[in-house]
C-alpha cells in the first residue's frame, strides 16, 4: 500500500507539471539588446540542460567575447607604443580565457525552451558599475605610476639616466598597463577612451623622446690591461644590445665606461698563479651610474705563464659574458624606480 501511495503521488505530480501552462519567453530571448542595450551592458546568452549549465555557458561567452580580440589589440599596442630597438623586455600577449578576472556577473532568470529542451539565460555585466568598482581605482594607480616615471625622465639632465628612465616608463606600460587597459576598454569603451586620453598623448611622444635620449646617451669605453681588446669587445656587445650609442672619441661621450683588468699574477719557483678580476664603472654627468666586479674565480695555477694567461682570459671572458649584461640591465631598470 505504501509503494502504491508513493507511485500515485509521483504520477499526480508529473501530470500536474505537464499540464502547467508554459511561461512566455522573456523579451531577451528574441532580442538581447532590447533588455540589455550594448552601451549599458556586456551581455551574452547561454544554453544548458540545467540552469547552472546555462549560466556557466553564458559567463564563458562573455570571457570569449573579451579574449577573442585581446591578443590582436595587445600586438597593436606593442607596435604603437612598446616595440622597437629601445625596449628591454618583450610583452607577453598570450591571453587565456581562464586567466581573465571579470567583475561581478549577474544572470537573468532562466527560461526553459521546450522546443530546444534546454534552459536559456543571460549573463550580463553593468558597464558603469564594473568600471567604477573593478577598474577605475587600479587603472588610476597604474597610470599615475607611469606618469611619475615619465616625469622623472622629463627633468633628468644626465643623458644616460634619461634614456634609461624613458625606457623604464615604456616597459612599465608594456608590463603593467597594456593588458589591463585592453580588458577595461572591452568592458567600457567610452569610459576607457576618455580615461586614457592623456596617457595616449604621452605614449605617442615616447618613441621620439626615447630616440632623442638615445642619440645623446653616447658612451666611450676605456679599458686597462686588456688582451687585444678581448674583454672590451664583450662590454661593447652588451652596450649595443641595450641600444646605447658608442663612440671612439672620448670628447663626444656623455659617459665613460672604465674597465680595468687585474690578472693577479704571482710567480713561484716552478709555477705561476693567477687570481684575476675585472672592475668596471660607468660614470656620466650625474656621477657613477653603475659599478661591476667580475664573478669570483678560484686561483688558476699552471706550470707556464702562457698556459696560465690563456686560461685567465678564457675564464674572465666567460664570466663577463654571463654576468655583466644581466647586472647592467637590472641597474638600468632600477633608474625608473629611484626617487
Amino acid at each position: 500500500m505504501k509503494k502504491f501511495n508513493i507511485f500515485s503521488a509521483l504520477l499526480l505530480c508529473l501530470t500536474a507539471c505537464a499540464s502547467t501552462p508554459d511561461k512566455p519567453a522573456p523579451a531577451w530571448v528574441a532580442d538581447v539588446q532590447s533588455v540589455y542595450p550594448q552601451e549599458e551592458y556586456l551581455a551574452e546568452k547561454g544554453l544548458g540542460k540545467t540552469t547552472a549549465e546555462a549560466e556557466i555557458a553564458a559567463s564563458r561567452a562573455i570571457s570569449r567575447y573579451i579574449s577573442t580580440t585581446i591578443a590582436s589589440q595587445l600586438k597593436e599596442e606593442a607596435r604603437l607604443f612598446g616595440s622597437g630597438p629601445t625596449e628591454i623586455f618583450s610583452t607577453d600577449i598570450t591571453v587565456i580565457e581562464s586567466e581573465l578576472e571579470l567583475p561581478t556577473i549577474r544572470y537573468a532568470t532562466a527560461w526553459f525552451n521546450k522546443l530546444e529542451a534546454q534552459w536559456e539565460t543571460i549573463a550580463y555585466i553593468n558597464r558603469d558599475e564594473a568600471w567604477t568598482t573593478a577598474y577605475e581605482a587600479e587603472l588610476r594607480r597604474l597610470v599615475e605610476t607611469f606618469f611619475n616615471i615619465y616625469g622623472k625622465a622629463e627633468v633628468e639632465r644626465d643623458p644616460v639616466r634619461r634614456f634609461a628612465i624613458y625606457r623604464g616608463a615604456q616597459n612599465y606600460y608594456a608590463q603593467n598597463l597594456t593588458r589591463q587597459r585592453v580588458i577595461a576598454s572591452r568592458i567600457h569603451p567610452a569610459k576607457a577612451q576618455a580615461f586614457f586620453a592623456d596617457l595616449d598623448r604621452a605614449l605617442s611622444e615616447l618613441p621620439r623622446k626615447l630616440d632623442d635620449a638615445r642619440l645623446r646617451a653616447v658612451i666611450f669605453i676605456h679599458t686597462n690591461n686588456d688582451d687585444q681588446n678581448r674583454i672590451g669587445q664583450i662590454f661593447e656587445r652588451a652596450l649595443n644590445d641595450e641600444n646605447f650609442r658608442l663612440t671612439r672619441n672620448r670628447a663626444e661621450a656623455a659617459a665613460v665606461l672604465t674597465v680595468t683588468v687585474n690578472i693577479g699574477e704571482t710567480a713561484g719557483a716552478n709555477s705561476f698563479s693567477f687570481n684575476p678580476v675585472i672592475m668596471a664603472s660607468l660614470a656620466g654627468t650625474g656621477g657613477i651610474h653603475f659599478s661591476y666586479n667580475s664573478p669570483a674565480i678560484q686561483t688558476i695555477s699552471t706550470m707556464t705563464r702562457d698556459a696560465g694567461l690563456k686560461r685567465v682570459w678564457n675564464v674572465l671572458a666567460a664570466g663577463v659574458e654571463r654576468t655583466f649584461p644581466v647586472e647592467f640591465r637590472q641597474r638600468l631598470a632600477s633608474f625608473a624606480g629611484e626617487q
